[in-house]
């Protein structure tokens, strides 16, 4: 016999399977996953509409443990281009990422999203990026 549950949303009778665990009980929660999955979306939506710097300042908080003041600084200080290249922030279309050291946490610099990836894509290998100065003053 398969245990049941009601949603308390769309008053559907699903398998307990459709629903998450609450907490570290073998509680239920009171939404099916599906009803869940859109009231979470529309949570998420109603808080971010209202004030869009809030997630991007979450994420730096949460990633690099600066505020958006912090990174907004920087940007200032870099006269809003990548660090490397000096391409402008609007030319990018989208905000300048933080680079960092990923050994100390050490954020080095805003970057567009080309440089950030290069220097990703070498592993922060300072003789690979000299081998690939070489390889292409020799060519």
């Amino acid at each position: 016999m398969c245990q049941t549950k009601t949603c308390r949303d769309c008053k559907e009778t699903k398998p307990v399977t459709e629903f998450y665990k609450s907490g570290t009980g073998n509680r239920l929660q009171s939404y099916c996953k599906l009803c869940n999955s859109k009231r979470a979306s529309a949570s998420y939506k109603r808080i971010y509409q209202k004030n869009p710097d809030l997630k991007k300042s979450r994420n730096l908080r949460n990633r690099y443990g600066i505020t958006l003041d912090q990174y907004n600084q920087l940007l200032h200080r870099q006269n809003r281009c990548c660090r490397i290249c000096g391409t402008h922030e609007d030319l990018e279309g989208k905000s300048l990422a933080v680079d960092h050291c990923h050994s100390s946490g050490k954020i080095r610099g805003l970057l567009c999203s080309n440089c950030n990836t290069a220097l990703g894509k070498v592993r922060d290998n300072v003789v690979i990026l000299h081998s690939m100065i070489h390889y292409l003053q020799a060519a």
